[in-house]
């Protein structure tokens, strides 16, 4: 092995570090380093505490390690005042010349013509269970969200520039204008479409129709169809380059246009527009055999290319083609192997574009990849994606650590001073991304519990039904208020899909096959599905219980899963008042032959948190900095005037939450109180990872 010493430019520092002599002192706790290297073998020469995870693995305290030959990385946390002197491997490599070659060599591949896999190979995967499509009429804040959006596109469909800006308002048409495939017939239409599904409403029907209606008359007879001319397809970015704004424009209409246009499409199919499908088929027949299909992944924001054509490929207009237009020109195999390898860097440091949030996108793809051909290696990536995404890219609350502008946003960074964080579009992917990972692993809570975590703390923050979706969801100072006409209000990538998330919030309540249901978020509504007739009242700050009442139910024996998440205390379960086994974290399974009228109560008490800020962010007297959760809530601390890093001294055992008929507080020193992060104004100043004392 060879020595590397700490002063090597091959090694990521994140964080604060000082520098002694050829060595490398930790400023802060939390301070993180990465490295990829090759060898069977390393050894780190440090003083101090490590948590050391090599290749993805759990933390541990070693500090050397024996390996398979073959790439590796490392990623270790450590204590303030840790000292590294050196490393030992065969080789430390440089990531980021090692990704473009990776990057280079697969552009070379695609347009030479790569092969895809034989489709008389795929075995395609049936999901385990299904989000409900139709027939689900929400309650509570989500009932009053859904209603909100659907006021917001019809007002959005009858402006002329779908900006819905108040009377008189100047209009700057932005977005609209760079991106109208997406923001009209992908947000506005797309957003009714899904609407829609959950019950008929004269004013969308007419949306989607006259939509539909509009595109088969201006699409061309070979399929062609958008609002720009089609050369535009053959603008290519060139990353590391010099790029003109208008080749930074033009290049990403053809991926980020073409994909929400594409969803646009399919839920307007869904809703029962015949026509859907077919344009939509046309559309993809005329790019998988264009000129320009080899080029997608040359273009500004690249990472958009991925699900366009996947959406087609599962809906009913799919072909095998679909599927093999992503193996053969969209496919990245160095991430897909990267995020299968768990490798820490592989969303922060991809050369492709300026990694943010869309990263998510690749783990979409891989996702849909797999259930299209069975082949373990999409799986594989699916859940080494997930798994790095939310171990170094994720806030609490479901709020995205990596954004497109003001990085770099290393593994584990969690950065929230710079204005560019908590991008709303990260939150609306993990959702779906979530709710397809349930589908296939019904069982496993965890993904559950991401899903309440986005719906309970960004969703109803980011959209402000009179002036539209805030761009960033900021953990500290105020709230990014879209100015109106400006800013949000010309309809951003956030508001087109968060209007898409709500327009199908109804999905996000229960699952079910031909043998029950599982019930995995605590949200009030009512429900149709099969032979069964449901309704679930829950409200989680208030009444802390949820109540399960069965109107009609299949004349045999069913389960009932419903999950008990894993904040909640003292939990307890009661069906028809007879006590059953309650474990937080779980899915409790109740089995019987159903009857109308009967009930199942589950009540709990939401557990109070406080976890440690872990970011590179530290305060500068060292102080720890801590943030507060109440059940699923991400709490904000305010009532802190202008200091921009307030402390509280309260002792952390002593922190009690008040109920009262609207809202939690937790009231603290000096007038100070958190409370849910999604109830905080825009004009109010918080923290949500104050100083503990």
């Amino acid at each position: 092995m060879k020595t590397f010493r700490a002063n090597n430019p091959n090694i990521i520092y994140i964080g604060s570090w000082t520098d002694q002599d050829i060595a490398k002192i930790a400023k802060f706790n939390y301070c993180k380093f990465f490295i990829m290297f090759k060898g069977t073998a390393l050894k780190i020469n440090a003083e101090g505490d490590l948590l050391c995870s090599v290749d993805g693995g759990a933390d541990c305290a070693e500090t050397e390690f024996s390996l398979a030959g073959g790439v590796h990385t490392l990623m270790v946390t450590v204590n303030a005042g840790t000292r590294l002197d050196s490393i030992e491997a065969d080789a430390v490599l440089n990531v980021n010349e090692e990704l473009q070659h990776a990057f280079n060599d697969e552009l070379l591949s695609i347009v030479q013509g790569r092969e895809g896999t034989d489709p008389a190979t795929w075995q395609p995967v049936t999901p385990a269970a299904r989000r409900p499509e139709t027939d689900v009429k929400l309650g509570g804040l989500f009932g009053q969200l859904f209603e909100q959006n659907v006021a917001r596109i019809k007002r959005c469909a009858a402006d002329p520039d779908t900006l819905d800006l108040p009377e008189g308002a100047k209009r700057d048409l932005g977005w609209v204008d760079w991106l109208p495939a997406s923001l009209k017939d992908g947000r506005i239409m797309g957003g009714a479409a899904k609407a829609l599904r959950w019950g008929e409403d004269a004013d969308l029907r007419t949306i989607v129709d006259n939509a539909i209606d509009r595109i088969e008359s201006t699409m061309r007879p070979d399929g062609w169809y958008n609002y720009y001319p089609e050369s535009e397809y053959a603008v290519n970015y060139y990353p590391n380059a010099e790029n003109s704004v208008d080749v930074i424009l033009s290049s990403e209409k053809k991926s980020f246009d073409r994909i929400f246009w594409s969803y646009g499409m399919v839920a307007a199919g869904k809703a029962g527009n015949e026509k859907a499908y077919g344009l939509l088929r046309r559309m993809y027949d005329w790019l998988e055999a264009s000129p320009y299909a080899n080029q997608l992944l040359l273009a500004h924001n690249s990472t958009n290319s991925l699900t366009g054509n996947l959406v087609l490929a599962e809906s009913v207009a799919g072909k095998v083609e679909d599927m093999l237009f992503s193996q053969t020109c969209l496919d990245k195999k160095t991430v897909l192997d990267g995020m299968a390898a768990r490798n820490p860097v592989i969303f922060s440091n991809y050369p492709a574009d300026r990694p943010h949030c869309y990263c998510i996108m690749d783990i979409l793809a891989a996702l849909s990849e797999y259930r299209l051909t069975g082949q373990q290696r999409y799986l594989d990536a699916a859940l080494g994606g997930w798994d790095v995404y939310n171990r170094y890219y994720k806030h609490l609350g479901a709020v995205t650590a990596i954004c497109e502008q003001g990085g770099p946003y290393y593994p584990g960074s969690y950065q929230m001073d710079i204005g560019h964080t908590g991008e709303t579009c990260g939150t609306m992917f993990w959702l779906w991304l979530n709710l397809e990972l349930l589908e296939l692993f019904p069982d496993e809570e965890k993904y559950a519990a991401q899903i309440e975590e986005g719906l309970l703390n960004v969703l109803p923050s980011a959209f402000m039904a009179e002036r539209g979706v805030r761009y960033h969801n900021v953990l500290q100072g105020r709230k990014d208020d879209p100015p109106v006409p400006v800013g949000d209000a010309t309809g951003s990538c956030c508001e087109m899909t968060t209007t898409l998330t709500l327009g199908d919030c109804p999905q996000y309540t229960f699952l079910s096959n031909k043998d029950g249901l599982w019930l995995h978020q605590l949200m009030s509504y009512d429900a149709r599905c099969g032979d069964w007739a449901f309704s679930v009242d829950s409200d989680i700050p208030h009444k802390h219980q949820l109540t399960f009442t069965v109107r009609s139910a299949p004349a045999r024996e069913q389960f009932v899963k419903l999950r008990v998440p894993g904040w909640a205390k003292d939990a307890e379960i009661r069906v028809n008042g007879e006590a059953a086994s309650a474990v937080a974290g779980t899915f409790a399974q109740l089995k019987r032959v159903w009857q109308t009228g009967d009930t199942v109560t589950l009540t709990f008490s939401p557990a109070l948190t406080v976890l440690p800020y872990t970011g590179v962010e530290q305060a500068e007297n060292g102080k720890g900095r801590f943030c507060v959760t109440y059940g699923p809530y991400l709490m904000a601390l305010t009532g802190i005037g202008e200091t921009k890093l307030p402390t509280v001294t309260a002792a952390v055992d002593a922190l009690c939450a008040e109920q009262t008929e609207a809202s939690v507080a937790i009231k603290v020193n000096d007038g100070m109180a958190f409370v849910p992060y999604f109830e905080v104004a825009g004009d109010t100043a918080f923290n949500c990872y104050p100083i503990f004392e």
